[in-house]
């Protein structure tokens, strides 16, 4: 594999010459649109399109897939130009994402198939397959178990604990996501030393047979790709979903609710563009009978009185609370043969004296 990487340099292509016209290496372009100065070599090899080619990319790619599906015939010439500088986006693309948004807090589902479709060896990915372990000096300062615990189980509040089963679901699919990632690097990189190969083997008049042999290569390779592109998808739209049901977790914990109310406007549908979105609109007008966006509160009175004699039923430290303060208080009450002192601080307090010898007559 090492080989053939190093055989794939970037460089001009045969059969795509109008689309590659240097081997020029472009340095990397940061998210602000500044050019990064070329800090890793290993970086500029492993880079293969020139940026300045995208343009043209697009054109070609829009042009096929407009010969493929009808076009709305009343789009203006503005959108059209607009569009062409663009990569499109396939309905079906679309339909993809907006499903995995129905269930945020549902984990990816991976079949069968897809784990055929993928293989990694079990070395490459054993140490960032699964969740990082909490370390054990961290997770005693937020349980009080005698024994630490690694998970979430030992967090009190019960939104954290969602916080931190949902964060670990938006971890194992980012690992979902880089298994179909790895597969069409490799798979891609092989294709276009494939379609050199073929030019060259066109150049030196190999038979129509071996050529067919080819081509059959690169379009098995082609439709590897198409698929392992829907799969990344799904799986980036999950992630998408499970971070916003993260947030909206850390967003109830505040709230003075039971947690059954909390889990299920965590778990609602998401919808780009807000947090919570038109459900959370359309419980409140239900609740309330107005537009009143507000979410309603327990009432803190209730909650306190109710605590209070749920304490007092179940707390044994507090009953014998009352029964030092009773015992304390009938040590001022009045005994025979004992002095009596409302206040402690008299002297005297506590004396005794003989019984007073009653007159004979």
């Amino acid at each position: 594999m090492k080989d053939m990487f190093n055989q794939l340099q970037p460089g001009p292509v045969p059969i795509a010459d109008d689309i590659v016209n240097s081997p020029t290496i472009v340095n990397p372009i940061s998210l602000d649109g500044s050019t990064q100065d070329s800090s890793s070599d290993e970086e500029e090899i492993l880079a293969l399109f020139p940026v300045e080619s995208t343009a043209k990319l697009i054109r070609r790619v829009r042009l096929t897939m407009e010969s493929l599906e009808s076009e709305d015939s009343q789009a203006t010439t503005s959108q059209v130009a607009k569009k062409s500088k663009n990569f499109p986006v396939h309905p079906v693309m679309k339909d993809l994402m907006t499903r995995e948004w129905k269930n945020p807090e549902k984990p990816p589902s991976i079949t069968k198939r897809q784990k055929l479709l993928f293989p990694i060896q079990e070395e490459e990915i054993q140490s960032w397959g699964t969740p990082p372990k909490v370390d054990v000096a961290i997770a005693r300062l937020s349980n009080k178990t005698l024994i630490p615990v690694e998970d979430g189980s030992g967090l009190k509040d019960p939104m954290d604990r969602k916080m931190e089963s949902l964060l670990k679901r938006v971890y194992n699919t980012g690992t979902a996501i880089c298994k179909p990632a790895l597969a069409a690097s490799a798979v891609a990189r092989s294709t276009r030393h494939w379609l050199k190969q073929f030019t060259e083997d066109i150049n030196n008049n190999i038979s129509r047979v071996e050529l067919l042999e080819s081509l059959e290569k690169v379009n098995m390779a082609v439709e590897f790709l198409c698929d392992s592109s829907i799969e990344s998808i799904k799986l980036a739209a999950k992630t998408m979903a499970l971070s916003t049901a993260s947030r909206r977790a850390l967003w109830l914990r505040t709230w003075s609710a039971d947690s059954v109310s909390k889990n299920s406007l965590c778990a609602m549908a998401f919808e780009p563009g807000r947090l919570f979105g038109s459900e959370l609109d359309k419980l409140l007008e239900s609740l309330s009978g107005s537009k009143n966006k507000r979410l309603p509160q327990e009432n803190q009175s209730n909650r306190s009185k109710n605590s209070f004699f749920r304490n007092r039923r179940t707390s044994p430290k507090r009953d014998n609370y009352f029964q030092r303060d009773r015992r304390r208080n009938d040590t001022n009450s009045f005994r025979p043969n004992r002095a009596f002192n409302s206040s402690r601080g008299e002297r005297g307090f506590g004396k005794t004296f003989p019984p007073k010898k009653r007159p004979s007559f």
